[in-house]
């Protein structure tokens, strides 16, 4: 729990989201819920690294990335219970990044 809160103050301290902070960001935050909620098995991770590595490379790269709601999607993924995540586990806000 607590990493999730010292990744939060991190973004806070780094100002702007970058494409490439947000790419660290999500993979982190995506698999620290699938962690906390013991769903990283579940869905086919052997591990929290292996789920960061694929996470990572698995964020699209987009033409009009938007750091203001890059900055919402991460907000709003930290703050995910297990039950949302095991219904869906990247918010809404997450799919306007790339708008």
């Amino acid at each position: 729990m607590f990493r999730r809160y010292r990744a939060i103050a991190l973004a806070l301290i780094a100002g702007c989201m970058t494409e490439k902070r947000f790419e660290q960001r999500y993979a982190e935050e995506f698999c620290a819920l699938l962690s906390d909620c013991g769903g990283l098995e579940m869905r086919g991770y052997a591990s929290a690294r292996d789920c960061e590595a694929q996470q990572s490379a698995a964020v699209a790269v987009c033409d009009n990335f938007a750091s203001d709601h890059a900055s919402d999607c991460i907000d709003d993924l930290s703050q995910r219970t297990c039950d949302q995540a095991f219904d869906q586990v990247a918010p809404r806000s997450c799919s306007m990044v790339c708008d």
